[in-house]
């Protein structure tokens, strides 16, 4: 073990006599952690041979979605960290990182209704809401930084095939500093360790015993053991000195909403299992999960009528790849039923302290916001009217449990033809309002004018505030849900208008649009008060119903636009061969 640690620690000290500054790509499982206590000791040996260490990093990405208990472990385990290097003028500085906004799962899933990525489609969640926010993270720092930053990360060849085959086509090597296609700076210091030397790695740093190798940033590494034995069933692969079972660890700890994995999460299922006193308060989450799985063939839970229009023939997308409002109520129920009741468990058990919350107030903030710009709820505040019912007047809803729905065939999308008649004035809808706009002015406010998507005229709208991308004053919004749920405006705002409630967080700068977001969003909104406008001059029950019976098919579409289906060609063809 001495001599694996040796290699790859020498190296890291070299780059650090070079001015390098490392930066550990930190996700607190295993391989990264091993990666993170050599990272350490490098440090800790370029000191003591009077190296003058430049500025090193630990970043890791909340998705915001963690397994509770898992993010009670990272807590912890950040709060070593960080003893350890003050204590011992480490110059190592931890940050967390979280994705955009419009990246997370709440405004993606929730407020949109992007289906989850389920199995056998794309993994972009890992890339949003982990790869991506590290980073640009990295990118910042290197920009104040004097010194090139390597990332340290913790992959290894046997890991599985798959991973050798990237590391193999990437060129990747323990011990040399590697660049990546965008042209950054990394490193593999335990590509060569197998997970045997990982688990021995951690024996070796406990304290606790008289012979340990390393003394790191804490004094043993038992809860992640613990929490690897208890997610693979009760047994930990590879440990020298027997102390554990010997068997593969297959274990593989995700998002609890991840429902990549198939039917259910075996890790989250294998805590619950291993230990119910400790892990039994998941078991909600893990239910919640596994309903989200069982209805990704339910068509039922989809959304037909779209926002995206056929510049050529005028005729809207109709297609049932997004969540309808149902759905996406549903799960925002059972989410904060769930916390109701961690609540309601917490006042009595432990001092009003809850172990965790799924839904925060700027993320509830978010999915009404998004709602509305939808103009999916019936009225304004819907995603706050709902957290008042719960939290405040004691509704639950708890997800059925049923198996998943049998796979079908996705409906091929259509097209809709909105009739002539039902274009606002222009100067009305989307971002304009010309009562706030009046007494924006009236206060000094100079008012943007942006270019409207729908007429292709310029137009003054309200005022709001930008930033690099879209987001939330998380504490404007903890005192805007404060006041709603204790006033009643939970109760009378059921007759406002969503617009209401758009122009409510623009106003009072709650919620800060991008800069290249207005245009976008004012478009959105005219197409959803459109189907609005048009259900309303019909006089019918269910516009969704109406419009699907008017549509017309993919392949007619294409005749309207002059392309010929490569069906209808062969059939030409083989009538006149």
């Amino acid at each position: 073990m001495r001599h694996l640690i040796d290699e790859a620690v020498m190296p890291l000290i070299e780059w650090l006599r070079d001015g390098y500054s490392l930066c550990i790509s930190l996700s607190w499982g295993k391989d990264s952690t091993a990666v993170l206590i050599l990272a350490l000791e490098a440090i800790r040996q370029a000191k003591q041979q009077g190296i003058t260490v430049p500025q090193c990093f630990a970043i890791t990405s909340d998705t915001t979605v963690e397994n509770p208990a898992l993010e009670v472990f990272f807590e912890t385990m950040a709060g070593e960290l960080e003893r350890y290097c003050a204590v011992n003028q480490i110059p190592v500085q931890y940050i967390k990182v979280e994705p955009p906004m419009t990246a997370s799962f709440f405004y993606v899933t929730v407020g949109r209704g992007k289906l989850p990525r389920y199995p056998g489609m794309s993994r972009d969640c890992s890339q949003d809401w982990k790869i991506h926010p590290i980073i640009r993270q990295k990118k910042a720092l290197a920009g104040t930084e004097a010194n090139k930053i390597i990332s340290l990360v913790g992959t290894r060849f046997s890991e599985s095939e798959e991973r050798e085959q990237r590391m193999m086509e990437r060129g990747d090597e323990a011990g040399k500093i590697l660049t990546n296609p965008d042209g950054d700076l990394y490193a593999v210091p335990i590509a060569d360790w197998d997970e045997v030397d990982v688990w021995t790695l951690f024996r070796k740093c406990d304290q606790r015993l008289g012979n340990h190798l390393l003394t790191s940033f804490t004094r043993h590494f038992d809860d992640l053991v613990l929490l690897y034995k208890d997610a693979n069933g009760g047994c930990v692969s590879g440990m020298a000195d027997k102390q554990l079972n010997s068997a593969a660890c297959g274990a593989r700890f995700g998002c609890w909403a991840c429902v990549a994995t198939g039917d259910r999460d075996k890790s989250l299922q294998a805590m619950i299992e291993n230990d119910r006193d400790q892990y039994g308060y998941l078991k909600p989450i893990a239910d919640l999960r596994d309903w989200l799985f069982t209805i990704r063939w339910d068509m039922s839970t989809r959304e037909w009528l779209g926002r995206s229009v056929d510049p050529d023939t005028g005729h809207v997308v109709l297609q049932p790849d997004y969540f309808n409002l149902e759905t996406r109520r549903r799960l925002l129920r059972y989410m904060l039923t769930i916390d109701a009741d961690e609540c309601a468990w917490a006042d009595k058990h432990n001092d009003g302290f809850p172990r965790f919350q799924l839904v925060q107030p700027w993320q509830l903030v978010a999915i009404d916001f998004i709602w509305s710009i939808y103009r999916d709820a019936r009225h304004a505040f819907s995603a706050l009217s709902e957290y008042y019912d719960i939290h405040c007047c004691g509704r639950r809803h708890y997800p059925p449990m049923r198996p998943p729905v049998d796979k079908v065939t996705v409906p091929k999308r259509r097209w809709f033809k909105p009739p002539q008649g039902i274009e606002p004035p222009h100067g009305i809808g989307g971002l304009t309002d010309p009562a706030i706009m009046h007494a924006q002015r009236h206060a000094g406010a100079i008012l943007p004018v942006i270019t409207d998507r729908v007429s292709g005229q310029a137009k003054e709208v309200m005022a709001f505030d930008t930033g690099k991308e879209m987001d939330i004053d998380r504490t404007e919004a903890l005192l805007w849900l404060e006041h709603f749920i204790s006033h009643p405006i939970a109760i009378d705002c059921t007759g406002y208008d969503p617009q209401e409630a758009i122009k409510f967080y623009l106003h009072h700068k709650i919620v800060k649009f991008s800069k290249g977001q207005p245009a976008a969003m004012d478009e959105i909104i005219q197409r959803s008060e459109m189907w609005d406008r048009l259900q309303l001059q019909l006089n019918v029950p269910d516009i969704q119903a109406y419009v699907m019976e008017h549509s017309i098919s993919d392949d007619e579409h294409n005749m309207l636009k002059g392309v010929i289906p490569s069906e209808f060609q062969f059939d030409l063809f083989r009538e006149y061969a």
